[in-house]
Protein backbone atom coordinates (compact mmCIF):
# COMPACT_ATOMS: atom_id res chain seq x y z
CA UNK A 1 0.00 0.00 0.00
CA UNK A 2 1.36 3.99 -0.60
CA UNK A 3 1.96 5.49 2.28
CA UNK A 4 0.85 8.37 1.13
CA UNK A 5 -2.96 9.75 2.13
CA UNK A 6 -5.22 8.94 -0.44
CA UNK A 7 -7.82 11.12 -2.00
CA UNK A 8 -11.14 9.89 -3.21
CA UNK A 9 -12.22 10.81 -6.49
CA UNK A 10 -15.82 11.69 -6.45
CA UNK A 11 -18.50 12.11 -9.86
CA UNK A 12 -20.74 14.33 -9.68
CA UNK A 13 -24.37 13.05 -8.44
CA UNK A 14 -26.49 14.13 -11.35
CA UNK A 15 -29.13 11.73 -12.29
CA UNK A 16 -28.53 11.23 -15.32
CA UNK A 17 -24.36 10.61 -14.62
CA UNK A 18 -25.78 7.89 -12.22
CA UNK A 19 -28.02 6.27 -15.24
CA UNK A 20 -24.66 6.00 -17.06
CA UNK A 21 -22.49 4.64 -14.32
CA UNK A 22 -25.58 2.13 -13.88
CA UNK A 23 -25.06 1.43 -18.01
CA UNK A 24 -21.38 0.68 -17.75
CA UNK A 25 -21.82 -1.26 -14.07
CA UNK A 26 -24.16 -3.39 -16.22
CA UNK A 27 -21.84 -3.65 -19.08
CA UNK A 28 -19.19 -4.75 -17.42
CA UNK A 29 -20.98 -7.36 -15.47
CA UNK A 30 -21.36 -9.04 -18.92
CA UNK A 31 -17.93 -8.43 -20.25
CA UNK A 32 -15.64 -8.47 -17.72
CA UNK A 33 -14.56 -4.99 -18.66
CA UNK A 34 -13.78 -1.62 -17.06
CA UNK A 35 -12.45 1.27 -19.30
CA UNK A 36 -11.37 4.32 -16.81
CA UNK A 37 -11.16 7.48 -18.73
CA UNK A 38 -11.79 11.16 -17.87
CA UNK A 39 -14.58 12.42 -15.87
CA UNK A 40 -15.73 14.74 -18.71
CA UNK A 41 -16.70 10.89 -20.61
CA UNK A 42 -19.64 10.85 -18.47
CA UNK A 43 -20.43 14.83 -18.64
CA UNK A 44 -20.62 14.09 -22.31
CA UNK A 45 -22.90 11.15 -21.88
CA UNK A 46 -25.05 13.27 -19.59
CA UNK A 47 -25.28 15.92 -21.90
CA UNK A 48 -25.93 13.87 -24.91
CA UNK A 49 -28.96 12.03 -23.11
CA UNK A 50 -29.87 15.89 -21.75
CA UNK A 51 -30.07 17.03 -25.84
CA UNK A 52 -31.03 13.59 -27.21
CA UNK A 53 -27.82 13.23 -28.85
CA UNK A 54 -26.26 9.75 -29.88
CA UNK A 55 -23.47 8.89 -27.30
CA UNK A 56 -21.34 6.28 -28.36
CA UNK A 57 -18.80 4.32 -26.15
CA UNK A 58 -14.87 5.47 -27.31
CA UNK A 59 -13.07 2.18 -29.22
CA UNK A 60 -9.97 1.54 -27.31
CA UNK A 61 -7.63 -0.69 -28.47
CA UNK A 62 -5.56 -3.13 -26.30
CA UNK A 63 -3.16 -6.01 -26.12
CA UNK A 64 -4.22 -7.78 -23.65
CA UNK A 65 -4.43 -11.26 -26.31
CA UNK A 66 -0.50 -9.83 -27.16
CA UNK A 67 -2.40 -8.81 -30.31
CA UNK A 68 -4.14 -5.09 -31.45
CA UNK A 69 -7.97 -5.89 -30.35
CA UNK A 70 -10.75 -3.87 -29.70
CA UNK A 71 -11.48 -3.54 -25.93
CA UNK A 72 -15.55 -4.44 -26.44
CA UNK A 73 -14.49 -7.29 -28.37
CA UNK A 74 -11.76 -9.24 -26.37
CA UNK A 75 -13.05 -11.78 -24.37
CA UNK A 76 -10.66 -11.70 -21.19
CA UNK A 77 -11.56 -10.09 -18.06
CA UNK A 78 -9.47 -6.73 -17.83
CA UNK A 79 -9.24 -3.28 -16.32
CA UNK A 80 -8.26 -0.42 -18.76
CA UNK A 81 -6.87 2.71 -17.26
CA UNK A 82 -5.88 5.62 -19.72
CA UNK A 83 -3.21 7.80 -19.15
CA UNK A 84 -6.43 10.66 -18.51
CA UNK A 85 -7.59 8.48 -15.70
CA UNK A 86 -3.73 8.13 -14.20
CA UNK A 87 -3.63 11.85 -14.19
CA UNK A 88 -6.63 12.80 -12.52
CA UNK A 89 -6.90 10.12 -10.33
CA UNK A 90 -3.38 10.22 -8.89
CA UNK A 91 -2.40 6.97 -9.86
CA UNK A 92 1.48 7.18 -9.77
CA UNK A 93 2.59 3.86 -8.76
CA UNK A 94 1.25 -0.32 -8.98
CA UNK A 95 0.30 0.76 -5.48
CA UNK A 96 -1.91 3.28 -6.35
CA UNK A 97 -3.52 1.16 -8.89
CA UNK A 98 -4.47 -1.68 -6.50
CA UNK A 99 -7.17 1.33 -5.06
CA UNK A 100 -8.79 1.02 -8.46
CA UNK A 101 -8.77 -2.56 -9.53
CA UNK A 102 -11.14 -5.36 -8.73
CA UNK A 103 -9.24 -7.91 -7.33
CA UNK A 104 -6.01 -6.25 -7.14
CA UNK A 105 -4.33 -6.31 -3.93
CA UNK A 106 -0.92 -5.27 -2.94
CA UNK A 107 0.42 -6.07 0.56
CA UNK A 108 1.75 -3.56 2.83
CA UNK A 109 5.25 -2.74 2.94
CA UNK A 110 7.73 -5.61 2.54
CA UNK A 111 10.88 -6.62 4.75
CA UNK A 112 12.64 -7.97 1.54
CA UNK A 113 12.28 -5.30 -1.13
CA UNK A 114 9.14 -5.80 -2.86
CA UNK A 115 5.31 -5.75 -2.15
CA UNK A 116 3.45 -9.30 -2.32
CA UNK A 117 0.93 -9.03 -4.95
CA UNK A 118 -2.26 -10.90 -5.66
CA UNK A 119 -5.45 -11.19 -7.92
CA UNK A 120 -8.30 -12.45 -7.03
CA UNK A 121 -6.78 -13.98 -4.32
CA UNK A 122 -3.83 -15.50 -5.91
CA UNK A 123 -0.73 -14.33 -4.49
CA UNK A 124 2.16 -15.36 -2.28
CA UNK A 125 3.81 -14.57 1.14
CA UNK A 126 7.26 -16.16 0.24
CA UNK A 127 10.15 -13.74 -0.42
CA UNK A 128 13.48 -13.91 -1.32
CA UNK A 129 14.98 -14.28 -4.47
CA UNK A 130 13.89 -18.12 -4.29
CA UNK A 131 11.08 -17.23 -5.14
CA UNK A 132 8.12 -15.48 -7.71
CA UNK A 133 5.15 -14.04 -7.64
CA UNK A 134 2.14 -15.22 -9.27
CA UNK A 135 0.87 -12.03 -11.40
CA UNK A 136 3.56 -11.31 -14.45
CA UNK A 137 4.24 -7.28 -15.08
CA UNK A 138 5.22 -6.56 -18.84
CA UNK A 139 6.71 -3.12 -19.97
CA UNK A 140 5.91 -2.31 -23.27
CA UNK A 141 5.68 -5.91 -23.95
CA UNK A 142 8.65 -7.17 -21.83
CA UNK A 143 8.69 -9.37 -18.94
CA UNK A 144 9.62 -7.74 -15.46
CA UNK A 145 10.79 -11.05 -13.56
CA UNK A 146 11.77 -9.92 -10.34
CA UNK A 147 9.04 -8.18 -7.54
CA UNK A 148 11.36 -5.54 -6.99
CA UNK A 149 10.74 -4.12 -9.92
CA UNK A 150 7.08 -3.87 -10.03
CA UNK A 151 7.39 -0.55 -7.84
CA UNK A 152 8.36 2.54 -10.19
CA UNK A 153 6.84 6.02 -11.48
CA UNK A 154 3.97 6.13 -14.14
CA UNK A 155 5.82 8.59 -16.16
CA UNK A 156 4.26 9.08 -20.41
CA UNK A 157 2.33 5.69 -19.42
CA UNK A 158 -0.31 5.46 -22.60
CA UNK A 159 -2.21 2.87 -20.85
CA UNK A 160 -2.17 0.28 -18.21
CA UNK A 161 -4.36 -3.28 -18.33
CA UNK A 162 -5.16 -5.31 -15.71
CA UNK A 163 -6.00 -8.89 -16.71
CA UNK A 164 -7.54 -11.16 -13.79
CA UNK A 165 -7.44 -15.11 -14.12
CA UNK A 166 -4.70 -17.22 -15.31
CA UNK A 167 -3.03 -16.44 -18.45
CA UNK A 168 -0.65 -19.62 -19.13
CA UNK A 169 -1.01 -19.61 -23.01
CA UNK A 170 -0.32 -15.93 -23.90
CA UNK A 171 1.66 -14.84 -21.05
CA UNK A 172 3.25 -17.97 -19.40
CA UNK A 173 5.62 -18.25 -16.34
CA UNK A 174 4.26 -16.48 -13.11
CA UNK A 175 0.59 -15.62 -14.32
CA UNK A 176 -1.83 -17.82 -12.53
CA UNK A 177 -2.75 -15.22 -10.90
CA UNK A 178 -3.22 -12.68 -13.89
CA UNK A 179 -0.96 -10.37 -15.64
CA UNK A 180 -0.59 -6.11 -15.78
CA UNK A 181 0.75 -4.39 -18.77
CA UNK A 182 1.71 -0.78 -18.99
CA UNK A 183 2.55 0.82 -22.32
CA UNK A 184 4.29 3.79 -23.01
CA UNK A 185 3.16 6.80 -25.09
CA UNK A 186 4.03 6.97 -28.70
CA UNK A 187 6.38 9.88 -29.73
CA UNK A 188 4.06 12.62 -31.18
CA UNK A 189 3.83 13.89 -35.25
CA UNK A 190 5.20 17.20 -33.64
CA UNK A 191 7.82 18.50 -31.65
CA UNK A 192 5.75 18.80 -28.42
CA UNK A 193 6.70 19.52 -24.66
CA UNK A 194 4.80 19.02 -21.26
CA UNK A 195 5.44 20.29 -17.58
CA UNK A 196 3.14 19.83 -14.34
CA UNK A 197 3.87 20.01 -10.50
CA UNK A 198 1.82 19.01 -8.00
CA UNK A 199 1.84 19.91 -4.66
CA UNK A 200 -0.16 18.91 -1.34
CA UNK A 201 0.45 19.50 2.30
CA UNK A 202 -0.97 17.57 4.70
CA UNK A 203 -1.11 16.62 8.58
CA UNK A 204 -0.05 13.38 10.93
CA UNK A 205 -0.12 13.53 14.82
CA UNK A 206 0.18 17.06 14.62
CA UNK A 207 3.34 17.52 12.73
CA UNK A 208 2.91 19.14 8.80
CA UNK A 209 4.83 17.35 5.85
CA UNK A 210 4.91 18.66 1.83
CA UNK A 211 4.56 16.32 -1.00
CA UNK A 212 5.52 17.68 -4.73
CA UNK A 213 5.82 15.80 -7.91
CA UNK A 214 7.30 17.69 -10.96
CA UNK A 215 7.01 16.01 -14.57
CA UNK A 216 8.42 17.24 -17.41
CA UNK A 217 8.90 15.66 -21.18
CA UNK A 218 9.60 16.54 -25.21
CA UNK A 219 8.76 14.60 -27.78
CA UNK A 220 8.35 14.84 -31.92
CA UNK A 221 9.98 14.01 -34.99
CA UNK A 222 13.68 13.67 -35.95
CA UNK A 223 12.71 12.92 -39.49
CA UNK A 224 9.96 11.50 -41.20
CA UNK A 225 10.81 8.20 -40.24
CA UNK A 226 12.05 8.51 -36.90
CA UNK A 227 10.51 9.71 -34.24
CA UNK A 228 11.46 10.37 -30.11
CA UNK A 229 10.01 10.87 -26.69
CA UNK A 230 11.36 11.52 -23.03
CA UNK A 231 9.97 12.07 -19.65
CA UNK A 232 11.13 12.67 -16.33
CA UNK A 233 9.54 12.36 -12.93
CA UNK A 234 11.00 13.87 -9.49
CA UNK A 235 8.77 13.08 -6.32
CA UNK A 236 9.44 14.27 -3.29
CA UNK A 237 7.45 13.56 0.38
CA UNK A 238 8.28 14.77 3.60
CA UNK A 239 8.70 12.45 6.34
CA UNK A 240 5.17 12.66 8.22
CA UNK A 241 6.39 10.86 11.04
CA UNK A 242 9.05 12.24 13.91
CA UNK A 243 11.57 9.93 15.20
CA UNK A 244 11.42 10.20 18.47
CA UNK A 245 15.26 9.45 19.25
CA UNK A 246 16.98 11.96 17.51
CA UNK A 247 13.52 13.91 16.24
CA UNK A 248 14.51 13.62 12.68
CA UNK A 249 11.56 13.38 9.95
CA UNK A 250 10.98 9.32 8.94
CA UNK A 251 8.54 7.58 6.53
CA UNK A 252 9.33 9.94 3.55
CA UNK A 253 9.89 9.43 0.01
CA UNK A 254 11.91 10.14 -3.02
CA UNK A 255 11.03 9.42 -6.45
CA UNK A 256 13.08 9.53 -9.82
CA UNK A 257 11.54 8.15 -13.07
CA UNK A 258 13.10 8.44 -16.64
CA UNK A 259 11.13 6.69 -19.70
CA UNK A 260 12.67 6.85 -23.40
CA UNK A 261 11.56 5.96 -26.25
CA UNK A 262 13.10 5.94 -30.26
CA UNK A 263 10.35 4.70 -33.03
CA UNK A 264 11.85 4.01 -36.31
CA UNK A 265 9.41 3.23 -39.40
CA UNK A 266 11.86 2.68 -42.39
CA UNK A 267 8.50 1.97 -44.57
CA UNK A 268 4.87 1.13 -44.03
CA UNK A 269 5.52 -2.51 -43.33
CA UNK A 270 9.01 -2.83 -40.97
CA UNK A 271 8.85 -0.46 -37.69
CA UNK A 272 11.17 -0.45 -35.07
CA UNK A 273 10.81 0.17 -31.41
CA UNK A 274 13.00 0.70 -28.70
CA UNK A 275 12.64 2.11 -25.21
CA UNK A 276 13.96 2.48 -21.49
CA UNK A 277 13.27 3.21 -18.19
CA UNK A 278 15.25 3.70 -15.07
CA UNK A 279 14.58 4.87 -11.52
CA UNK A 280 14.95 4.96 -8.02
CA UNK A 281 12.58 4.33 -5.30
CA UNK A 282 13.64 5.37 -1.95
CA UNK A 283 10.72 5.09 0.75
CA UNK A 284 12.55 3.66 4.22
CA UNK A 285 9.61 3.20 6.63
CA UNK A 286 10.47 3.06 10.14
CA UNK A 287 7.95 1.15 11.93
CA UNK A 288 6.39 1.94 15.19
CA UNK A 289 7.00 1.00 18.47
CA UNK A 290 4.92 -2.40 19.01
CA UNK A 291 5.71 -5.33 20.58
CA UNK A 292 8.97 -4.21 23.18
CA UNK A 293 6.63 -3.36 25.89
CA UNK A 294 8.92 0.10 25.67
CA UNK A 295 7.23 2.94 24.47
CA UNK A 296 4.29 4.45 23.16
CA UNK A 297 2.86 1.95 19.72
CA UNK A 298 1.76 5.24 18.14
CA UNK A 299 5.32 6.64 18.42
CA UNK A 300 8.68 5.87 16.22
CA UNK A 301 11.14 5.50 18.69
CA UNK A 302 14.43 3.52 16.92
CA UNK A 303 18.14 4.16 17.61
CA UNK A 304 18.78 3.53 13.56
CA UNK A 305 16.48 5.11 10.52
CA UNK A 306 15.55 3.07 8.57
CA UNK A 307 16.95 2.79 4.54
CA UNK A 308 15.17 1.35 1.37
CA UNK A 309 16.37 2.15 -1.86
CA UNK A 310 14.87 0.00 -5.58
CA UNK A 311 16.77 0.65 -8.97
CA UNK A 312 14.77 -0.96 -11.45
CA UNK A 313 15.75 -0.27 -15.30
CA UNK A 314 15.08 -1.63 -18.51
CA UNK A 315 15.16 -1.68 -22.02
CA UNK A 316 13.22 -3.36 -24.99
CA UNK A 317 13.30 -3.40 -28.41
CA UNK A 318 10.30 -4.64 -31.12
CA UNK A 319 10.70 -5.17 -34.49
CA UNK A 320 7.54 -5.76 -36.56
CA UNK A 321 7.26 -6.73 -39.68
CA UNK A 322 4.07 -6.49 -42.13
CA UNK A 323 4.07 -9.61 -45.02
CA UNK A 324 0.44 -9.39 -45.53
CA UNK A 325 -1.18 -12.05 -43.92
CA UNK A 326 0.94 -12.39 -41.09
CA UNK A 327 3.18 -9.86 -38.94
CA UNK A 328 6.26 -11.32 -37.52
CA UNK A 329 7.42 -9.80 -33.82
CA UNK A 330 10.62 -9.98 -32.15
CA UNK A 331 10.39 -8.16 -28.60
CA UNK A 332 13.93 -8.38 -27.15
CA UNK A 333 14.26 -7.12 -23.58
CA UNK A 334 16.82 -6.53 -20.65
CA UNK A 335 16.43 -5.63 -17.21
CA UNK A 336 18.46 -5.06 -14.30
CA UNK A 337 16.77 -4.64 -10.72
CA UNK A 338 18.19 -4.42 -7.18
CA UNK A 339 17.24 -3.15 -4.09
CA UNK A 340 18.86 -2.67 -0.41
CA UNK A 341 16.86 -1.99 2.44
CA UNK A 342 18.06 -0.89 6.50
CA UNK A 343 15.57 -1.82 9.40
CA UNK A 344 15.81 -1.58 12.50
CA UNK A 345 13.49 -4.68 13.84
CA UNK A 346 13.76 -4.40 17.15
CA UNK A 347 11.44 -1.51 17.26
CA UNK A 348 13.05 0.50 19.74
CA UNK A 349 15.64 2.49 20.82
CA UNK A 350 17.99 -0.17 21.97
CA UNK A 351 20.42 -1.72 19.78
CA UNK A 352 19.39 -5.51 19.51
CA UNK A 353 18.73 -6.40 15.72
CA UNK A 354 19.26 -4.40 12.90
CA UNK A 355 18.05 -6.36 9.65
CA UNK A 356 19.63 -5.74 6.02
CA UNK A 357 18.91 -7.22 2.94
CA UNK A 358 20.81 -6.75 -0.43
CA UNK A 359 19.27 -8.14 -4.22
CA UNK A 360 21.16 -8.03 -7.32
CA UNK A 361 19.11 -9.58 -10.76
CA UNK A 362 19.52 -8.60 -14.48
CA UNK A 363 17.88 -11.14 -17.28
CA UNK A 364 17.55 -11.18 -21.10
CA UNK A 365 14.00 -12.29 -22.30
CA UNK A 366 13.65 -13.06 -26.26
CA UNK A 367 9.76 -13.67 -27.94
CA UNK A 368 9.27 -14.42 -31.64
CA UNK A 369 5.44 -14.92 -32.53
CA UNK A 370 4.16 -14.94 -36.02
CA UNK A 371 0.18 -13.01 -35.74
CA UNK A 372 -2.38 -13.62 -38.29
CA UNK A 373 -3.14 -10.06 -39.83
CA UNK A 374 -6.59 -10.19 -41.99
CA UNK A 375 -10.50 -10.25 -41.45
CA UNK A 376 -11.14 -13.72 -42.07
CA UNK A 377 -12.81 -16.17 -39.63
CA UNK A 378 -9.92 -17.46 -38.17
CA UNK A 379 -7.39 -15.66 -36.08
CA UNK A 380 -4.43 -16.81 -34.73
CA UNK A 381 -0.85 -15.94 -33.20
CA UNK A 382 1.91 -18.69 -32.02
CA UNK A 383 5.36 -17.79 -31.05
CA UNK A 384 8.80 -18.96 -29.05
CA UNK A 385 9.67 -17.68 -25.57
CA UNK A 386 13.39 -17.56 -23.77
CA UNK A 387 14.39 -16.31 -20.45
CA UNK A 388 17.96 -16.12 -19.11
CA UNK A 389 18.25 -14.82 -15.24
CA UNK A 390 20.87 -14.74 -12.48
CA UNK A 391 20.40 -12.91 -9.15
CA UNK A 392 22.10 -12.73 -5.93
CA UNK A 393 20.70 -11.68 -2.47
CA UNK A 394 22.40 -10.98 0.86
CA UNK A 395 21.08 -10.54 4.17
CA UNK A 396 22.07 -9.98 7.59
CA UNK A 397 21.33 -9.69 10.90
CA UNK A 398 23.11 -7.45 13.34
CA UNK A 399 22.67 -8.94 16.55
CA UNK A 400 22.94 -7.36 20.04
CA UNK A 401 24.80 -4.04 18.08
CA UNK A 402 25.56 -2.25 21.18
CA UNK A 403 27.36 -5.49 23.47
CA UNK A 404 31.45 -5.39 23.07
CA UNK A 405 31.24 -7.93 21.01
CA UNK A 406 28.33 -7.99 18.56
CA UNK A 407 27.55 -10.78 16.58
CA UNK A 408 26.30 -11.00 12.36
CA UNK A 409 24.40 -13.41 10.62
CA UNK A 410 24.61 -13.73 7.16
CA UNK A 411 22.65 -15.30 4.47
CA UNK A 412 24.12 -15.62 1.01
CA UNK A 413 21.98 -16.33 -2.05
CA UNK A 414 22.50 -16.96 -5.88
CA UNK A 415 19.76 -18.22 -8.17
CA UNK A 416 19.58 -18.55 -12.32
CA UNK A 417 17.17 -19.24 -14.20
CA UNK A 418 16.65 -20.47 -17.60
CA UNK A 419 13.16 -20.77 -19.20
CA UNK A 420 12.10 -22.05 -22.66
CA UNK A 421 8.41 -21.79 -23.60
CA UNK A 422 6.50 -22.19 -27.10
CA UNK A 423 2.65 -21.52 -27.82
CA UNK A 424 -0.13 -21.03 -30.16
CA UNK A 425 -3.61 -19.62 -29.57
CA UNK A 426 -6.54 -19.60 -32.56
CA UNK A 427 -9.57 -17.91 -32.75
CA UNK A 428 -12.15 -19.17 -34.78
CA UNK A 429 -15.97 -17.66 -35.68
CA UNK A 430 -18.64 -19.79 -35.59
CA UNK A 431 -21.34 -17.34 -36.99
CA UNK A 432 -21.05 -13.29 -36.85
CA UNK A 433 -21.96 -13.47 -33.72
CA UNK A 434 -20.55 -16.35 -31.70
CA UNK A 435 -16.62 -17.62 -31.77
CA UNK A 436 -14.69 -20.26 -30.25
CA UNK A 437 -10.83 -19.94 -28.60
CA UNK A 438 -8.54 -22.99 -28.19
CA UNK A 439 -5.03 -22.29 -26.99
CA UNK A 440 -1.82 -24.37 -25.90
CA UNK A 441 1.39 -23.43 -23.94
CA UNK A 442 4.69 -25.45 -22.87
CA UNK A 443 6.94 -24.17 -20.51
CA UNK A 444 10.10 -25.90 -19.17
CA UNK A 445 12.22 -23.81 -16.22
CA UNK A 446 15.27 -24.40 -14.35
CA UNK A 447 16.71 -23.13 -11.54
CA UNK A 448 19.86 -23.56 -9.63
CA UNK A 449 19.99 -22.17 -6.47
CA UNK A 450 22.72 -21.48 -3.59
CA UNK A 451 22.40 -20.82 -0.12
CA UNK A 452 25.12 -20.69 2.69
CA UNK A 453 25.16 -19.06 6.34
CA UNK A 454 27.33 -17.51 8.24
CA UNK A 455 29.04 -15.74 11.10
CA UNK A 456 30.21 -13.16 12.64
CA UNK A 457 31.51 -11.92 16.45
CA UNK A 458 31.04 -14.59 18.95
CA UNK A 459 29.25 -16.56 16.10
CA UNK A 460 31.09 -19.32 14.28
CA UNK A 461 32.45 -18.16 10.91
CA UNK A 462 30.44 -20.94 8.72
CA UNK A 463 27.15 -21.83 9.98
CA UNK A 464 25.96 -23.43 7.13
CA UNK A 465 28.33 -24.24 4.39
CA UNK A 466 26.99 -23.43 0.79
CA UNK A 467 24.60 -25.99 -0.86
CA UNK A 468 23.96 -26.43 -4.33
CA UNK A 469 20.44 -27.07 -5.08
CA UNK A 470 18.54 -27.71 -8.78
CA UNK A 471 15.09 -28.20 -9.81
CA UNK A 472 13.13 -27.71 -13.52
CA UNK A 473 9.50 -27.66 -13.91
CA UNK A 474 8.17 -28.82 -17.05
CA UNK A 475 3.99 -27.73 -17.78
CA UNK A 476 1.34 -27.87 -20.44
CA UNK A 477 -1.14 -24.63 -19.74
CA UNK A 478 -4.14 -25.06 -22.04
CA UNK A 479 -6.93 -22.83 -23.38
CA UNK A 480 -10.48 -23.22 -24.17
CA UNK A 481 -12.92 -20.80 -24.54
CA UNK A 482 -16.34 -19.41 -26.02
CA UNK A 483 -17.75 -15.88 -26.62
CA UNK A 484 -20.97 -14.31 -27.72
CA UNK A 485 -21.26 -10.71 -29.25
CA UNK A 486 -25.00 -10.03 -27.81
CA UNK A 487 -24.89 -6.08 -29.36
CA UNK A 488 -22.60 -4.16 -30.95
CA UNK A 489 -20.86 -3.31 -26.80
CA UNK A 490 -21.69 -6.07 -25.06
CA UNK A 491 -20.55 -9.38 -24.99
CA UNK A 492 -20.84 -12.76 -23.11
CA UNK A 493 -18.06 -15.30 -22.56
CA UNK A 494 -17.14 -18.18 -20.48
CA UNK A 495 -13.19 -19.21 -20.69
CA UNK A 496 -11.51 -22.65 -18.97
CA UNK A 497 -7.73 -21.81 -18.60
CA UNK A 498 -4.47 -23.06 -16.80
CA UNK A 499 -1.36 -21.06 -15.38
CA UNK A 500 2.04 -21.35 -14.86
CA UNK A 501 4.34 -20.75 -12.01
CA UNK A 502 7.74 -22.88 -11.26
CA UNK A 503 8.35 -23.83 -7.92
CA UNK A 504 11.00 -22.36 -5.88
CA UNK A 505 13.43 -22.47 -2.73
CA UNK A 506 13.74 -21.10 0.98
CA UNK A 507 16.31 -18.46 0.85
CA UNK A 508 17.32 -19.25 4.18
CA UNK A 509 17.65 -23.08 4.58
CA UNK A 510 18.51 -25.86 1.92
CA UNK A 511 15.48 -27.14 2.09
CA UNK A 512 14.33 -29.16 -1.29
CA UNK A 513 11.83 -27.13 -3.57
CA UNK A 514 8.56 -26.37 -2.89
Amino acid sequence: MSKTPQSEFVCSSNRVICRSLVLVFLMSCLTGQVVWGQPGDLNEAAGGLQSNTSYEIEEIVVVAERRETLLQSTPVTVSVYTSEFLDISGIQDVRDLAAHTPGLYLGGYAMLGSFPISIRGIGSSVSGIGADDPVSLYVDGAYVGRPSGFVFQFVDVERIEVLRGPQGTLYGRNSTGGAINVISKAPSDTITAHAGMEYSRGRFNGDHFGDIRTELGVSGPVNEKVGFRISGVLRDMDGFQKNNFDENSVNGEKDYALRGSLWVTPNDRLSIKINGDYAVDEDPYAFKDVGTGIGDPDVVNVNDNPHARRKPAGMSATISYDFGSVIFESITGYRRDEFDIRSDSDLSPVSVTILNQEEKQKQITQEIRLVSNNDGRLVWSAGVYYLQAEGESLGSAELFAAFPTPATIRIENDMDVTSYAAYGQASYAVTDRLNVTAGLRYSYESKDFTVGLFGSGFLPPVLLPTVELSEDWPAWTPKLGVDYQLMENAMVYASVSRGFKSGGFNFTSPQPAF
